[in-house]
């Protein structure tokens, strides 16, 4: 959290109490947030992600960046009668 925005940065999930006999082991997930800029607007956003797995003897790490927001325009038409 920023002491001073008072804004969540951060997201971590933890998977607790698996089962035993269930193949996934260890099931994490971290999720920052920062700042993006759209349109000239200022929005808290996803920023990178990171999961990470273990199950039957593998390990996987799975790395994300969110990148080019952008604004969509839509334009809507007279409503049809």
């Amino acid at each position: 959290m920023d002491n001073k925005t008072r804004e969540i940065l951060r997201v971590t999930l933890v998977a607790e109490e698996i089962p035993a006999d269930f193949p996934v082991k260890v099931a994490d997930t971290t999720l920052d947030y920062a700042d993006q800029d759209i349109s000239g607007l200022t929005f808290l956003l996803p920023y990178t992600s990171r999961t990470i797995m273990s199950a039957e003897g593998y390990l996987t790490r799975n790395d994300d960046e969110f990148r080019i927001y952008r604004s969509e325009e839509r334009r809507v038409g007279k409503e049809c009668r």
